[in-house]
């Protein structure tokens, strides 16, 4: 017996020996696979290497891979004998065993196709023709989600067993990883692509500039991009989409050319403002029949469309079809692009709107022109009347010219295309015809049809020449009419808010034409007076965004329209009140470039806040100058000076001076003139100063919004310190910036990031600094900004030698604080003299609070880094701590166990009634401790498991608990009631665990109770689940509520089997997963386990 014994034990352990061969071989092929497909490849690449490589790990005949999208799952690869058995290229998720993979999230395995009544009639056949036995499903797993399934076929009679299940689960683990891998790496090629295609339609819309060709460039990039060959745009048009642009065969179903609001997958996109992605237009029954068919015929199932928005307005619809379904990626692409469209249209209607402005402005001009140039009222209304036909898509038009006395309108000036020159009529009455009704009732008057309206005499000349509408208008003047302006057109006028103020500014220059005609003896100065203001206006109006050309522009027109030699205008400054020169014009060139305060006639002008002038500036005692300036004056050519303050308000901003020869006299007129040209200037100089502000403010701001979302979005803290610097540097036009960074465990400051004004070559001295020492330390040790205007003479300056070399003058310096600790400062430097404003400083101190913040970001996530990876060790020590704990225990009691079974049997006849208990108590108290050991090392891994937690129904958790006590409550004749517990997130097995031991507890300790009852229920508690088991055993005293949670404490009443750990276990389980555990009971009453769960797993 024993020979037989030593034999079977060594057979046992060649047959062991083999398997761990195997196994070792398998988890070595397993480890090799695993590297090859770590590295980064596309997934066409990847992919028939993943399933050579599954076929080769488990000996399978066949091997084929499908990926899920939406809720279907995609045949990707496949090795070539599978071809028989994967003839689909889609199936849903739960369709055949793919699909069950799929949905259940766990292997699937057939070990016969002949027998498996689960496999489906074409499915068996399919195979069995083939001649695969078995099958092998497993879900492909990423991030915690199901990606796919990987299949394998064998012809092999012996099928997949429980260690080829495992190898296939671990392969697609990694082939999961590598996927998801890949398709990330498909997805930032992609992108790159898709951004180089999306600059290349910018770079090609820059080039175009007529909106039809815009959009046909749009669509065929899309449509490059998304791989269709079918894409239209649709702008609105009122209330319809009509088609604009298009590419490809889109305009082949693209059928109806007009679609209303709401009607068909376009129509409902411009309504609600929404993409729509559609997977098979055949199933929807938004799209109109007509398009159906088209896309049948053109094999199109895909339908892609996304708005074309300026901000919340729709313009359009961009929509692509595909002979694939389109996904998110595509939606982004189309949305890039539908953006880029709108920019386009939004830009052509400017440009349409702008040439419409620049013909009205022309004519206005040409109007005005006319009006400036000659008194002769006919020609000017000519040009009234060429204006009008022009504009406002007339044939002819024609003035009228009102003689309220004779309360008669004769027709003074027609501008036509030669319908006009023989109209029959020259003279009306006032309240003959529609020109006559127009002067009577002195209202505008629109007839759409002259041949059905009465008003309208001459029908007959107006049908013969296409005349079709007649538009007109009084011209008023005071109260008193001066005529009529009509226009005749070919259709009816559109009378909208920009027609009528065209209208209103024709008839107005008409208003103006015949008063200068009036005013005949109106003096040519004033009219060139008059003139050159408006030209003024309209050039500083202009030039908003330019406070030189401002400048430029006012002095130049003041020398001219007064005939003087020369111009020029200063600037206040309002820290001295001294004039700072800004522009000039006219012979000398040599002007003062800083006039102290109240010196010269500028001075003395805006000292007294009214024109200045005098015939001799050097001869004059009321003007006050430096004898540099007196001297400047005697070199140049003008004597005679006239000064007119720059006022904004109440508040004087600088002075214009015009000087001419000696002995000039400006007189009130001029100066009344020069002080209109500086009021125009002043108002111009301080719009474009607001202008050059509030652009600046917003290019902080801009830098500002740009630093904090770099700041929201990086933990790469040499980035975003760089970023702070440069943005510092540029801010207030700085020669260096630098960043310093504490290091408190050091007592130093180190040099984070180094900024120089493009072209600077800074030498590079010391990096660090001790906390404390410097200006920088300084700095951050008081935590208080530090201005240092001259930095070699600072007390504090530490690298003055460096300054000299650098030619470094100022410098300001700005802790970077976060709470009530200073992590480092940002300091600025300047090879000038420099002051900084109040709203740089501020600035400066936003850019330090960010950079601050970047700091603590930093190495907050370097101490969550480093205390996750010392987490992480303190697991792998505890996990191999158990390991070895358990393997330690284990082995002496197996020796134990097998000792004593020895005994027992070999040595049976030798031992008496109590050396058979002993050896009995051995083997109990042995199994015992195996439990012991065994509810530790559970305990000890509550918490810690790799699975996620799921949904789970708790009723199906609580019947199998029960269906594993069932011997023991059929013969104990317990009666167990519950009602409905609902579902709850969890990991399965824990909450199993918790369930198994609460209800073996009850039943254990329910005594002697004749009537032994167990109680489980449920109740809502909002965010978390209350659970209970209830009995009426034993009960337990109060005094020991808490302590039966601790380890090894158990009830003495009632003798039961336990160790002691299964309430630790299941309160450690509860806690883990957010919940809380407690017991309600008294001695001899029975006891009642409550417990709380969430209703979403812990921090979802």
């Amino acid at each position: 017996d024993a020979l037989g014994h030593q034999l079977g034990a060594v057979v046992e352990i060649v047959r062991l020996t083999a398997r761990a061969t195997a196994r070792s071989r398998e988890l070595e092929g397993l480890a090799t696979i695993t590297r090859e497909l770590s590295g980064l490849r596309a997934p066409a690449e990847l992919l028939p290497q993943i399933v050579e490589q599954a076929a080769q790990l488990l000996g399978a005949d066949a091997v084929g891979i499908r990926v899920l999208e939406g809720d279907e799952l995609v045949l990707v690869a496949r090795t070539d004998a599978a071809a028989p058995v994967m003839p689909r290229h889609r199936l849903r998720v739960g369709e055949g065993l793919p699909g069950r993979v799929a949905a259940e999230g766990r292997p699937v395995i057939v070990a016969d196709f002949a027998a498996d009544p689960d496999v489906s009639p074409g499915l068996r056949a399919r195979a069995l023709a083939a001649g695969f036995r078995g099958y092998l499903g497993v879900p492909l797993r990423a991030a915690g989600r199901t990606v796919g399934m990987l299949g394998a076929y064998t012809r092999s009679r012996r099928g997949f067993g429980p260690e080829a299940v495992g190898l296939a689960a671990a392969f697609a683990d990694q082939a999961a990883i590598a996927l998801e891998n890949a398709r990330l790496f498909e997805e930032t090629r992609l992108r790159q692509v898709r951004l180089e295609a999306l600059l290349e339609v910018s770079r090609r819309l820059a080039r175009l500039r007529e909106l039809p060709l815009l959009l046909d460039a749009i669509a065929e990039a899309c449509g490059r991009l998304l791989g269709s060959g079918s894409v239209g745009f649709r702008l609105l048009e009122g209330d319809e989409l009509v088609v604009t642009g298009t590419w490809g065969d889109a305009s082949r179903v693209m059928l109806r050319r007009h679609l209303r609001l709401g009607e068909s997958l376009s129509g409902v996109v411009a309504a609600t403002g929404r993409p729509l992605l559609v997977t098979d237009v055949a199933e929807d029954p938004r799209v109109l029949v007509e398009h159906r068919a088209a896309l049948a015929r053109a094999g199109y199932r895909g339908w892609l469309g996304v708005p074309v928005k300026l901000g919340d307005r729709v313009l359009g619809v961009l929509s692509v079809r595909g002979r694939r379904s389109f996904a998110a990626a595509d939606l982004e692409v189309a949305t890039a692009l539908a953006a880029q469209a709108a920019v386009a249209i939004e830009n052509a209607r400017l440009a349409q709107a702008q040439e419409v402005r620049a013909a009205r402005l022309r004519a206005l001009v040409a109007v005005s022109r006319a009006i400036s140039e000659s008194l002769d009222p006919a020609v000017v209304l000519r040009a009234v009347g060429q204006a009008a036909r022009d504009l406002m898509g007339a044939r002819l038009a024609a003035f009228w010219l009102a003689d309220t006395r004779a309360r008669r309108l004769d027709v003074l000036a027609v501008a036509d295309d030669g319908a006009g020159s023989d109209h029959p009529i020259r003279t009306l009455a006032f309240g003959q015809g529609a020109v006559g009704w127009v002067a009577e009732q002195r209202r505008v008057l629109h007839v759409p049809e002259v041949e059905t309206d009465a008003r309208v005499v001459g029908r007959d000349w107006c049908r013969a020449r296409g005349l079709r509408s007649l538009l007109a208008a009084p011209v008023v003047l005071d109260g008193e009419l001066l005529g009529v302006l009509a226009v005749w057109g070919d259709r009816p006028f559109a009378l909208d808010a920009d027609e009528e103020e065209l209208l209103g500014g024709l008839v107005a220059s008409a208003a103006v034409a015949i008063r200068n005609a009036r005013l005949f003896a109106t003096s040519e100065r004033r009219r060139k007076t008059a003139e050159a203001l408006a030209e003024l206006s309209r050039a500083l109006a202009t030039a908003i965004d330019d406070d030189r050309r401002v400048a430029q522009g006012t002095v130049e027109r003041a020398r001219n329209l007064l005939g003087a030699l020369a111009a020029v205008l200063y600037r206040l400054e309002p820290d001295s009140d001294d004039l700072v020169f800004v522009a000039g014009v006219g012979e000398g060139g040599d002007w003062d470039r800083r006039l102290a305060a109240g010196t010269g006639a500028a001075g003395r002008a805006v000292q007294e806040g009214h024109p200045f002038a005098t015939p001799d500036e050097l001869a004059d005692p009321a003007v006050a100058m430096s004898a540099e300036a007196r001297a400047r004056i005697e070199r140049s050519p003008y004597r005679a000076v006239a000064a007119a303050p720059l006022r904004v308000g109440e508040r004087i901003v600088g002075a214009l001076v015009v000087g001419d020869a000696a002995g000039r006299v400006f007189d009130a007129e001029e100066q009344g003139l020069l002080q209109a040209f500086a009021d125009q200037a002043a108002l111009a100089l301080d719009n474009a100063r607001l202008y050059a502000e509030t652009r600046a403010r917003l290019t902080r701001l801009r830098q500002l919004t740009a630093l904090s979302h770099l700041v929201a979005s990086s933990l790469d803290l040499r980035v975003v310190l760089e970023s702070v610097a440069r943005a510092a540097l540029a801010l207030v036009d700085a020669d260096l910036a630098r960043i310093w960074v504490v290091d408190r465990e050091a007592g130093r400051l180190r040099l984070g990031a180094h900024e120089a004004r493009d072209g600077l070559a800074v030498p590079t001295e010391s990096t660090e600094l001790p906390l404390g020492h410097g200006l920088v330390g300084r700095v951050v040790a008081e935590r208080r900004t530090r201005y240092s205007p001259r930095l070699v003479d600072d007390p504090w300056q530490v690298h003055t030698a460096w300054v000299r070399v650098c030619g470094f003058v100022s410098q300001l310096a700005i802790p970077m604080v976060v709470g009530d600790e200073a992590v480092g400062a940002l300091a600025v430097l300047t090879r000038r003299p420099r002051q900084f404003s109040d709203e740089e400083r501020d600035m400066l101190e936003l850019f330090a609070a960010k950079a601050a913040v970047a700091v603590k970001n930093a190495r907050l996530y370097e101490a969550a880094r480093k205390a996750v990876a010392d987490l992480q060790a303190k697991n792998a020590e505890l996990d191999s701590f158990a390991y070895m704990v358990s393997h330690d225990l284990k082995a002496p009691l197996v020796t134990i166990q097998g000792m004593a079974g020895l005994l027992l049997e070999d040595q049976a006849e030798r031992l008496d009634a109590r050396g058979r208990q002993y050896l009995e108590r051995i083997g109990a108290n042995v199994a015992h401790m195996e439990r012991l050991i065994g509810d530790l090392l559970t305990l000890s891994r509550v918490g810690r498991e790799g699975r996620p937690p799921e949904p789970v129904a708790v009723d199906e958790v609580v019947d199998e608990a029960l269906a594993m006590l069932g011997d023991e409550i059929r013969r104990r004749g317990v009666k167990v009631t519950r009602g409905e517990l609902g579902a709850v997130v969890a990991v399965r097995t824990q909450l199993a665990e918790v369930w198994t031991n609460l209800l073996s507890n009850a039943v254990k300790y329910l005594g002697e109770q004749p009537d032994p009852r167990v109680e489980i229920g449920a109740v809502d508690r909002g965010e978390v689940t209350e659970f209970w088991v209830r009995d009426n055993g034993v009960g337990i005293d109060p005094a020991h509520h808490a302590r039966i949670f601790e380890l090894f404490q158990r009830l003495k009443e009632v003798e039961a089997e336990g160790t002691g750990v299964g309430l630790p276990i299941v309160k450690k389980i509860v806690e883990s997963a957010g919940g809380r555990i407690w017991v309600e009971s008294a001695k001899g009453a029975g006891a009642t386990f409550r417990f709380t769960w969430p209703k979403t797993a812990r921090g979802a």
